[in-house]
């Protein structure tokens, strides 16, 4: 018998979490499109840097 996992949360909140991750891994694209066009390295994440979350 297959074993269902239960939902955490509602499908609105989860479409959005989503979307917002889509977001940002356009962003990424964008960002690294910029600078190949104007030919400047942009620094690759390291461990010690500081991640910034927002939250609403």
């Amino acid at each position: 018998m297959p074993k269902f996992n239960p939902i955490k949360t509602t499908v609105a909140a989860s479409r959005e979490q989503e979307n917002m991750k889509a977001d940002i891994e356009r962003n990424k694209a964008h960002n690294d499109y910029i600078a190949m066009m104007c030919d400047v390295e942009l620094p690759e994440p390291t461990e010690d840097m500081e991640v910034i979350h927002h939250e609403e």
